[in-house]
């Protein structure tokens, strides 16, 4: 007979562990962090950005692809 309150108790504590772990967490994005396109998913290794400043670096970005422009050389980085 002790073992009936032993059992709810521990029927008791499964169903909470259970509920607080199906709780949905938030998630925010920081302020700093961008949706990137497609072709960027995994990353973008050199850094390029698309900031007319930065003409040896310059990110190109086309519905069908990106890539890293080197103004002065005339080439892809």
């Amino acid at each position: 007979m002790q073992n009936k309150p032993l059992s709810l108790h521990l029927v008791t504590l499964a169903a909470s562990l259970l509920l607080a772990s199906c709780q949905k967490e938030a998630v925010t994005l920081a302020p700093s962090a961008q949706i990137l396109p497609e072709h960027l998913t995994l990353g973008n290794p050199s850094g390029a950005t698309a900031d007319a400043a930065q003409p040896t670096n310059y990110l190109l970005i086309r519905s069908q692809y990106a890539l890293s422009y080197h103004c002065d050389r005339g080439i892809l980085n």
